[in-house]
């Protein structure tokens, strides 16, 4: 095998590591906090999100607030997404639809390479 074809086969393989998502790099925050706490005294979600390793893969999963058509009665004022990891192995969340300000939210959660998904979950309204 040339070192071309050798080449070739080593950024195809890197490639599908991250399966279509840009990879997160280890700079990237295992948390999101964006919290204003005096508006934020009444709970619309508060759960834990486990998903096993994958053998030589990441693990997605996405998380949608509600999950049904939002009833446009509390807008959400803090998301909190906390890595349950305790070394940097944990994976990566990012909002990437809704947020504060609005009345829905959906979070994408992503591990890293053959390591699970472990997160807190905690979004609020004000009351």
């Amino acid at each position: 095998m040339s070192a071309t074809t050798f080449f070739v086969y080593i950024v195809v393989l890197l490639a599908s590591f991250c399966d279509g998502f840009v990879c997160p790099r280890s700079v990237d925050s295992h948390n999101i906090d964006q919290c204003d706490m005096t508006k934020a005294n009444l709970a619309l979600l508060q759960t834990n999100v486990y998903e096993p390793a994958a053998f030589l893969s990441t693990v997605k999963r996405t998380v949608t607030y509600p999950e049904t058509i939002p009833d446009e009665k509390h807008i959400i004022s803090c998301i909190k997404v906390t890595n349950l990891d305790a070394s940097d192995n944990g994976g990566y969340p990012k909002i990437i639809n809704g947020g504060i300000g609005s009345y829905d939210v959906q979070l994408l959660l992503v591990s890293q390479w053959s390591r699970p998904l472990n997160f807190r979950i905690e979004i609020w309204a004000e009351y």
